[in-house]
C-alpha cells in the first residue's frame, strides 16, 4: 500500500514539474546572451581537429530578445489546417 501511494505521489509530481516547464521562450535565454568566440584552442598534447570537418556558423544577427507573453512559444506546432472561419 505504501509503495501504490509513493508511486501515485511521484507520477503526480512528474506530471505537475513537467507542465510548469512551459513558456520558457518568455525568458531571455543564456546562449542568447552570449557573445562570439574564436576558434577552440587544441592543446598541444592533443592530435589536433581534422580541418576537413570544420563546420562554419554562418555570421548573422542575433535574436537576443525573449517571445512576448502574447505570442505562442515554438513549442506548440504551428496550425496545419486552415481555420474553418478564416
Amino acid at each position: 500500500m505504501k509503495q501504490m501511494r509513493a508511486l501515485t505521489m511521484l507520477a503526480i509530481v512528474l506530471l505537475i514539474s513537467g507542465c510548469a516547464a512551459k513558456g520558457r521562450c518568455h525568458q531571455v535565454r543564456e546562449y542568447q546572451k552570449t557573445d562570439p568566440v574564436g576558434e577552440v584552442a587544441i592543446p598541444d598534447d592533443l592530435q589536433p581537429l581534422d580541418q576537413t570537418e570544420k563546420m562554419v556558423v554562418p555570421a548573422g544577427e542575433r535574436n537576443q530578445q525573449s517571445v512576448p507573453r502574447s505570442e505562442k512559444c515554438l513549442d506548440y506546432p504551428p496550425p496545419y489546417f486552415k481555420d474553418e472561419q478564416g
